[in-house]
């Protein structure tokens, strides 16, 4: 089956506008972005999509599948939005696909020893912001969204 089977992304915005890939956690609904899809789409191109619930748990083999989807859908210096252990997959991302993603934004990165050194490999600018629960219903997680998709990228 191929990627745009597998991880079913959406897209929503402009399609001139520069794109913003929200990734949450694998097995985690993409309703936990809850009105942040909406309020990204007044500048920014945004592609949901799932990870591949069949693929091994494991951050490289969802790496390969985002870096895939990335290819299908064209992206070159798109900004990638993940939360926790999405965030570390994204790193990962950078690493396998240099250039793929112009920008990291990083909620709430996965602390766990492995996610750090994939930190060390990133080549892309990388933003973290640190949430105070549930970025869906936080005003001020959205405000630092807003705020680190404004940082000039090189």
């Amino acid at each position: 089956m191929d990627i745009l089977h597998r991880l079913t992304p959406e897209s929503f915005g402009p399609s001139i506008a520069r794109t913003v890939v929200l990734a949450q956690p694998p097995g985690t609904p993409r309703t936990v972005w809850g009105a942040i899809p909406v309020l990204l789409t007044r500048d920014h191109r945004v592609v949901l999509f799932d990870h591949d619930r069949g693929a091994p748990d494991r951050i490289d083999v969802h790496a390969a599948d985002l870096l895939e989807l990335a290819d299908a859908l064209r992206l070159q210096g798109a900004v990638h939005l993940g939360i926790g252990r999405a965030a570390t997959i994204g790193a990962a991302v950078d690493r396998l696909g240099p250039g793929r993603f112009g920008q990291l934004v990083q909620l709430d990165p996965d602390p766990t020893p492995a996610a750090s050194a994939e930190r060390g490999l990133v080549r892309a600018h990388r933003t973290v912001v640190r949430t105070n629960g549930d970025p869906a219903r936080d005003p001020a997680t959205f405000q630092a969204i807003e705020t680190a998709l404004r940082v000039p990228v090189a």
